[in-house]
């Protein structure tokens, strides 16, 4: 690739990058997400809480109460 290559390209990535950005925030709706929101903040916005993923660990050995038989 020569200079004007390569300055083409990064210019496509930034554009990309802001699209991108801009994307994601009408996706979330407006709203940042937040680390620490409780179990109801979770459920309210759509974002699955880790609790709902000890089924999962147990089936997998990795942790957690032994599945009951």
């Amino acid at each position: 690739m020569d200079g004007r290559e390569v300055g083409r390209r990064v210019v496509q990535l930034q554009a990309e990058a802001r699209a991108r950005r801009g994307l994601a925030l009408l996706w979330r709706g407006g709203r940042p997400l937040r680390v620490g929101a409780s179990a109801a903040e979770c459920l309210r916005l759509g974002v699955e809480p880790a609790r709902r993923l000890e089924p999962l660990r147990r089936r997998l050995g990795r942790g957690g109460a032994a599945p009951a038989a």
